[in-house]
């Protein structure tokens, strides 16, 4: 019975032993997933932080690009708007012109009719005999006087074109 004794304290003492060499491993491999986790949950946390950074520079540059968009069609509609009163203006610049051109016109010729009469007026009154081939005096200046008027009335109108083109109206 004493070696059935001695037996059993030695395979005890046996299992004591691998009890405490399991308890140290079971022990290691505890520290090691407690490690392992706090790993995992910093590594998890700063993926979030990240994730989060990501975003918020995504919607950043998002609304950066909306701004970019909002502008350069604000932009483009000025220009479009800039352009159609430029022509605009750039018609109405070249009317005025015509209209000038042709009140000045119209005034030199009637200068010149005005001075052909003032010469005739002069023969007449130095008593020399005018050439009027084929046209009656009081018709030269019957015509003249109809036509004065109508000469003011378009230089004043050709004035208030000019006018007006000067001040971008």
């Amino acid at each position: 019975m004493r070696e059935t004794n001695e037996s059993l304290q030695a395979d005890m003492s046996s299992l004591r032993s691998e009890n405490e060499q399991q308890t140290q491993e079971i022990s290691n491999l505890r520290d090691r997933a407690n490690l392992s986790q706090q790993n995992w949950i910093k590594e998890r946390d700063e993926l979030i932080r990240r994730e989060a950074y990501a975003l918020e520079e995504f919607e950043t540059a998002k609304q950066a690009m909306q701004d970019w968009e909002v502008l350069a069609m604000e932009e483009r509609s000025l220009r479009e708007n800039l352009g159609d009163r430029v022509a605009e203006l750039e018609e109405q610049l070249s009317t005025q012109r015509e209209a000038y051109e042709k009140a000045a016109s119209e005034r030199d010729s009637q200068s010149q009719t005005v001075d052909g009469l003032q010469r005739a007026l002069q023969d007449i009154q130095d008593g020399n005999e005018p050439n009027w081939s084929c046209r009656d005096p009081a018709d030269l200046v019957n015509s003249t006087e109809e036509g004065t008027p109508r000469l003011g009335g378009a230089l004043a109108s050709a004035a208030r074109g000019v006018a007006k083109a000067a001040t971008g109206r």
